[in-house]
């Protein structure tokens, strides 16, 4: 019995690998967008960063240069991380 299980969760799995590590992706891009931005209104000095190879550079009053969408691929699967002119992240 537990081998019919075994069989039968191994393919189940690895069909959700990718989704479950382009979701880490996305949500440790998103983590660094938002410590630039922080530390820019933190600091009152203009924060770049790169991710994707995307340059994103957050101004003293928390708001990027100009509205930006990286994109993140992982296998066949993929995310875009929008930033508003107004600062929004997501």
């Amino acid at each position: 019995m537990l081998a019919i299980l075994a069989v039968l969760s191994v393919p189940l799995y690895r069909a959700i690998i990718p989704n479950i590590e382009l979701n880490n992706m996305y949500k440790e891009a998103i983590a660094q967008l938002r410590e630039a931005q922080f530390r820019a209104m933190e600091t009152q000095i203009n924060q770049q960063i790169e991710l994707y190879g995307v340059s994103v550079t957050f101004k003293a009053d928390g708001t990027p240069d100009s509205e930006k969408n990286i994109i993140i691929n992982h296998e066949s699967e993929t995310k875009i991380i929008e930033i508003t002119s107004a600062g929004y992240i997501k």
